[in-house]
């Protein structure tokens, strides 16, 4: 099952990273947002939730969530 970590920039934007949910409980996040233009920083809004929980998580902050993150998320998988 793939997991999502939202962490929030320097513009008060937040983006979504792919992440991984370690067997220890911990959560390990990518070095970049899934639309490429936020590199990794330790604070989270949220870490390892899965796709249904990321998306209501993000439709709560409406456009302060990277609309490109977004895009990603629900991209076409083909």
């Amino acid at each position: 099952m793939k997991r999502y970590t939202l962490k929030q920039n320097h513009t008060a934007q937040y983006h979504l990273f792919e992440a991984t949910l370690n067997v220890d409980g911990s959560c390990t996040s990518a070095s970049k947002s899934m639309c490429k233009k936020m590199d990794y920083i330790s604070e989270s809004k949220f870490a390892c939730k899965d796709e249904n929980s990321t998306f209501l998580e993000c439709a709560k902050l409406k456009r302060q969530v990277c609309g490109n993150c977004m895009q990603e998320l629900y991209g076409d998988d083909e």
